[in-house]
């Protein structure tokens, strides 16, 4: 039956998100320790505390064990931006690289949240529906910030040095 598959689907994606977020929660501070600027660092670790609340928030909403899963997504997104990190000498390279990662991690979740979100409204899942619609709201705000982070100390000061020299 068609419904149940879905409802499979709902519940693999978020043992998945579980997964997702306490992958984040663990490496996103080790990460901060890398970058160089101290507003970049602490946006990395309030994205990896933020993470540890999502993680926590999910675990709460699937009291009853459902399976094993894993985040194979973020761990992708995860591994390209240490290792991307850990090639670079340059350190405002290194807190681009930082930063651009870090937001496709966000538009990453955000999106598998929108997915989620889809299903449980599908499936009249009316308790779970708002939780994952606060949580792409969450996403969707850090994706942002992150940005305008970007935006005000990477890109803005290299685009007025280049202008300069």
């Amino acid at each position: 039956m068609v419904t149940n598959s879905l409802e499979r689907v709902l519940w693999h994606g978020l043992q998945t998100a579980v997964a997702a977020e306490g992958s984040l929660a663990d490496i996103l501070p080790k990460l901060a320790e890398s970058a160089d600027q101290p507003e970049i660092a602490e946006a990395l670790r309030q994205f990896g505390k933020e993470s540890a609340r999502h993680s926590t928030c999910l675990e709460c909403e699937l009291a009853s064990p459902r399976g094993e899963s894993n985040a194979a997504g973020i761990a992708g997104l995860l591994n390209e931006c240490g290792n991307s990190v850990a090639a670079e000498e340059d350190t405002v390279a290194k807190d681009a690289l930082l930063l651009a990662g870090a937001w496709r991690i966000a538009r990453y979740q955000g999106s598998a949240y929108e997915t989620l979100r889809g299903l449980a409204r599908l499936l009249h899942e009316d308790q779970l529906e708002p939780i994952l619609a606060s949580l792409v709201d969450e996403e969707t705000k850090t994706a942002q910030s992150l940005k305008r982070l970007a935006d005000s100390v990477i890109y803005l000061p290299q685009r007025e040095l280049n202008e300069t020299s």
